[in-house]
């Protein structure tokens, strides 16, 4: 695994130091990277989120919900160190993808 976006809060520090050693070439294409990361996790939470509202509610469903909550927090909270991440790196990325970034972020809230 590269590891080149951190997806906890834990990380985030780690890969923006590491950010300096990435080649140009990383570097350049890191926005694509950030947002296509973010899309997955937002397609994700859309899928569990409307798999768990679909649903009829049950006796052993309590349970499920649980686990269906807490799989979302982990999901938002993989957004919330990929948006640390974006506005930590010293690299300036075009303007529409913090936008989108956040976009997204807030779509998951």
């Amino acid at each position: 695994r590269l590891q080149l976006v951190p997806l906890t809060q834990e990380a985030v520090e780690q890969r923006v130091a590491a950010f300096s050693s990435y080649a140009d070439e990383i570097r350049r294409n890191l926005p694509d990277v950030l947002l296509a990361s973010m899309n997955i996790l937002y397609s994700k939470y859309k899928t569990v989120r409307s798999a768990g509202q679909a649903s009829p509610t049950s006796r052993g469903r309590l349970r499920e919900d649980s686990k269906t909550e807490s799989y979302l927090v982990y999901l938002r909270k993989q957004a919330r160190a990929l948006i640390t991440f974006a506005g930590m790196i010293p690299y300036r990325m075009p303007g529409d993808t913090n936008a989108r970034l956040v976009q997204l972020e807030v779509l998951m809230n």
